[in-house]
């Protein structure tokens, strides 16, 4: 930049030095030998130009890096505003009482720090100090339970981030915080936020384990990889995997472990193709629709889908819930390259492993990268082996996987 700078205030002394000569020779206007000295040099008064121009965009470019690894996510410092909260509140893990998010513990006829208020919603984020600790939690409730709304306002972004390394979620900024869960090794989650109180933080929102809850917590800014630039997005961008395990169906029946009928089994150890389809159903529907294991179950066996011995029949089941429920669309079975076009206009498919080991588990994929060697699945059995994550999801090449894929759309 000074060199361009330098070549410009030579070229203005140059078009000055024709102009003197142009008086001493007595010619009429001067400011014309001005401006041709100038234009005698433009070439290095363009070359000028342009490498002030290359110079600019580079430091931009620098700038515009180290302020924020995700420009698309708000990134901010907080302050905080001193407000009394009167009565017993509950305070949330989430901006939301209508049990999508769990409590974390509750507020009453105390001094809070209101944190932010969040854009477009009636709910806060407060901290507050733990009763007979020196610890500190922090959690969503409503504004109006606030003496006075918080100074600063925040509104959340959306962008998909992998965990680098297994770790606690706190729910507060600093050392002294409550965790309000953890996260696996190359588990998936969602940035809504970065913080630098003196370190940088992500806001993050991550599913609860074989539950359709939410947590929101934060995260070292260092321990996360931004994805969502490397993959094609699915219907979904918070999937949730839920598990054949869970208490609430885990113990429905479901025929026989052996051809002879002599071993009764249940979804807990024989489910996971009614679970891959609830998943994928889930994904699909942008967690709108939820089919019910233990009523899956019923059907498939009503239908013949159950296998003894064997498993789930998957295409049998899934043209049978499509048109039983009629709540999303069962488009057959395709090969790799058909489902992979399939996710990338908004599919989502339901797929086995290739391995011995795991022949014939099946799994749902809701989304595939951009080079199409990966799909993002939601297992409803998680295990190393597959290398899926303890929520159920992860991102597995596509080379792991049979290549019988079951087409699911709305």
């Amino acid at each position: 930049m000074k060199k361009s700078r330098k070549v410009f205030r030579s070229i203005i002394a140059q078009g000055r030095r024709r102009s003197e000569k142009c008086k001493r020779l007595g010619r009429s206007n001067p400011g014309t030998c001005l401006v041709t000295g100038m234009v005698h040099n433009h070439k290095k008064y363009e070359e000028a130009l342009i490498m002030n121009r290359k110079i600019t965009k580079k430091l931009l470019a620098v700038l515009l890096a180290s302020i924020f690894c995700l420009a698309a996510l708000p990134f901010t410092a907080f302050a905080g505003t001193g407000a009394w909260v009167s009565g017993k509140v509950y305070v949330y893990m989430g901006p939301s009482d209508n049990g999508t998010y769990p409590t974390i513990g509750w507020v009453q006829n105390e001094q809070v720090n209101g944190v932010f208020a969040l854009q477009g919603t009636d709910w806060s984020y407060i901290s507050y100090n733990v009763d007979g600790t020196t610890r500190e939690k922090g959690g969503f409730i409503r504004t109006a339970n606030l003496s006075q709304k918080p100074a600063q306002t925040l509104s959340f972004g959306n962008k998909t981030m992998r965990s680098k390394v297994a770790q606690n979620v706190v729910s507060w900024i600093g050392n002294n915080s409550f965790p309000v869960g953890s996260i696996g090794s190359q588990e998936t989650v969602t940035a809504l936020a970065g913080v630098n109180n003196g370190q940088n933080w992500y806001i993050i929102q991550y599913n609860v384990d074989g539950t359709n809850q939410k947590k929101i917590g934060f995260v070292p800014m260092n321990t996360l990889e931004d994805i969502s630039q490397n993959t094609q997005q699915g219907p979904s961008s918070s999937p949730v995997a839920f598990s054949q395990m869970d208490s609430r169906w885990a113990t429905v029946p479901y025929g026989y472990s052996d051809t002879a009928k002599r071993n009764p089994t249940n979804i807990g150890a024989g489910g996971c193709g009614l679970l891959a389809l609830t998943n994928a159903v889930y994904a699909v529907t942008n967690h709108s629709v939820f089919l019910q294991p233990a009523d899956l179950a019923s059907l498939s066996v009503s239908v013949g889908a159950r296998v003894n011995g064997v498993g789930t029949n998957e295409d049998g089941l899934a043209r049978a819930a499509a048109q039983h429920y009629g709540s999303f669309h069962y488009n057959g079975i395709a090969s790799r390259s058909g489902a992979i076009s399939w996710m990338r206009n908004g599919g989502v498919c339901i797929v086995g492993i290739s391995s011995s080991s795991d022949s014939g588990h099946l799994m749902a994929a809701v989304a595939v990268s951009s080079d199409g060697s990966q799909v993002l699945v939601l297992d409803s059995y998680p295990s190393s082996s597959r290398g899926t994550t303890a929520n159920g999801t992860a991102w597995i090449d596509v080379s792991r996987l049979s290549s019988t894929y079951y087409l699911i759309g709305r």
